[in-house]
């Protein structure tokens, strides 16, 4: 129902190069956190607003933080979080 969510869902994460950059280091997760049994993911990483991007380290621990996102914008945040990946 989020248009932002939707925009992400069909011209972001469906695209070939965000995907190639996505898996490359990270595991991809889906969460639909107006599902009520993803509350306790919600209120643990704070998601006030959708959509929300999270890069966690292996511990849980958020590194970094985004919210709507272009395309371009996508593969730079995703980018920059495989520097910060490979240093933390």
């Amino acid at each position: 129902w989020c248009p932002a969510c939707m925009v992400m869902e069909h011209e972001v994460w469906s695209d070939k190069a965000v995907g190639d950059v996505a898996n490359a280091r990270f595991v991809p997760v889906h969460i639909d956190v107006d599902d009520r049994e993803h509350a306790a993911i919600s209120r643990r990483y704070e998601v006030g607003a959708i959509p929300t991007v999270l890069i966690l380290d292996s511990e849980g621990q958020v590194l970094r933080e985004a919210a709507s996102m272009s395309r371009a914008e996508t593969l730079k945040f995703l980018s920059d979080g495989l520097a910060t990946n490979v240093q933390g």
